[in-house]
């Protein structure tokens, strides 16, 4: 169940969530103070996914929370499409 915010979203990211739950892949909206936009979660894996327009750059939140995963050699999944989304769960 979608988190309900007055945030804006990117206009990428319905399809990309929808995609994930036809697969059925639990999605979680996070609010934006979180640093990644979607929290995946599929067959006991959990996935942080930062949706991006092409062309768009992450915010200093968002290069800070990647940062600081890298050093626990946890993944931050930068996606722009259904495409790159499904190829991080494997697909």
């Amino acid at each position: 169940m979608p988190l309900l915010t007055a945030q804006r979203r990117d206009g990428n990211e319905g399809e990309i969530v929808n995609a994930l739950r036809h697969l059925g892949c639990l999605v979680i909206y996070m609010d934006k103070s979180s640093g990644f936009d979607l929290l995946v979660a599929y067959r006991g894996l959990l996935f942080a996914m930062e949706v991006k327009q092409r062309g768009e750059k992450l915010t200093p939140r968002e290069n800070d929370l990647r940062e600081k995963l890298a050093q626990h050699d946890a993944p931050y999944h930068v996606v722009h499409d259904v495409d790159e989304a499904l190829s991080v769960m494997g697909w």
